[in-house]
Formats: structure tokens, C-alpha cells, sequence
């Protein structure tokens, strides 16, 4: 069973109000899978990517839009004013997937690497938004790239990150339990975390998953300093 399909199937349970469109939103999205991924996109993730992945990605604007819009018409007016919070801003953008970026106009850095909170707004099924406590979480650079963790509570990831687009970084990691090893995207497909990163400000990142491996139809993992 195909990535796409087993994902597709994992949503087909009785529809909350309102979720009917969202389904009809990511079967569309999984349709598509001869979509490839953009031209500034690192050439070291090609291989990585399935065609289902790429089809999640090609969508993820509509898919993520959908899904807001679905979180925005119910729930608890707190989780709502700090998932409004959280996605204000501009996206600036990233030079490099490596270490510190740097603004040509202003020569002001930015610096990735180093120690993060971070917290998961979970949104769905239908119009459910649930909003988790501050974790932490951690960029850092080894001979291969640009690693990304959160290290704390019981749900933890591991991965990599890689230019996608000038305004993102792609990353491929996996979700894995506190009493287990890391493990890495494509060692359990099950487990398989795939999301794009979005720099807001000096001290504010989302890392916006359209295909959560557990627990909700999208997920935001907001990161603060």
C-alpha cells in the first residue's frame, strides 16, 4: 500500500461536521502525484521523495487553508487567539538550510542552529484545535547537514532539514516515543514526518506538517526564543 493511499484511508472514518470537504481537499491533493518539487528545492531530497510526497506538497497551501478554515469555526477561544498568534507575520526569508542566514539589504543574521521551545497546535479532525505546553526542541549541524529534534515530552522527531523553496525549508524526519531510538524518515513509513518550515521573525519558526503521522489532520509545531 502506497504512502498516499494508506494516509487517504487513515481519514476514512465517520466525517465530523464540516470535515467532508476537507477529505475532498487531500484525496485531490493525493490524486496528483506526477508533481515534482520546486526548481530551488535541494537536489539531495529528490530521491527522498515519493510521488504521494510530492503530491502533499504541491497541495499544501490549499490543504493547510482548508484545514484552518475548518479550526476556526468551533473550539475554545484561547487555543484560537494563540494559533492566530502564532501564525501572524510575513515569511522571511532562508539563504541557506545550513547554520545562520543572512539579509543582503540590511547584513543583519539570523541565526537557525542552537536551542528552541516549541509547542504543537494540533488542528482536526473536522474543526477540533487542540493546543500542547512548550517542549524543547533543537537545530544543529553535523558533516551531513542541518538536524532538527524535539527532545522533550513523550512525542518526540527527529530529522533533517533542506532548502524547498527561498521562503522554506523541507523537513524529513520521523515521529518516535521517548523510550525508543530516534528513528529516521523512511526506516518506519508509519511513522514518516514530513513538513515545512517558515521563519516569521528572528525568534519565531513554524514547522507546519500537511500529513501528521498520529493524531490530527495537520499539525503546527510553533518555535520560540
Amino acid at each position: 500500500m502506497s504512502r498516499g493511499t494508506r494516509l487517504l484511508m487513515h481519514r476514512r472514518r465517520p466525517a465530523a461536521a464540516g470535515q467532508g470537504s476537507l477529505l475532498t481537499v487531500w484525496a485531490l491533493a493525493l490524486a496528483c502525484s506526477s508533481l515534482t518539487a520546486p526548481s530551488a528545492a535541494d537536489g539531495a531530497i529528490v530521491e527522498l521523495l515519493s510521488p504521494q510526497d510530492n503530491a502533499v506538497l504541491a497541495h499544501f497551501g490549499a490543504w493547510r487553508q482548508a484545514v484552518l478554515d475548518a479550526a476556526g469555526s468551533e473550539g475554545d477561544s484561547v487555543a484560537k487567539r494563540a494559533l492566530a498568534e502564532a501564525l501572524a507575520g510575513t515569511p522571511l526569508p532562508f539563504d541557506s538550510a545550513r547554520g545562520s542566514t543572512q539579509d543582503g539589504a540590511t547584513g543583519h543574521t539570523f541565526e537557525l542552529t542552537g536551542a528552541w521551545r516549541c509547542r504543537f497546535f494540533k488542528l482536526g479532525p473536522g474543526a477540533a484545535l487542540t493546543v500542547h505546553g512548550w517542549f524543547a526542541c533543537r537545530i544543529e549541524e553535523d558533516d551531513a547537514g542541518t538536524l532538527l529534534a524535539k527532545t522533550t515530552g513523550s512525542q518526540r522527531i527527529n530529522g533533517r532539514l533542506y532548502r524547498w523553496t527561498h521562503e522554506q525549508l523541507l523537513f524529513l524526519g520521523a515521529l518516535y516515543y521517548d523510550n525508543e531510538e530516534p528513528l529516521r524518515f523512511g526506516d518506519r513509513r508509519a511513522r514518516d514526518q514530513l513538513a515545512l518550515l517558515t521563519r516569521l521573525a528572528d525568534d519565531r519558526m513554524l514547522l507546519e506538517f500537511p500529513a501528521p503521522a498520529a493524531g490530527s489532520d495537520f499539525a503546527i509545531l510553533e518555535f520560540r526564543r
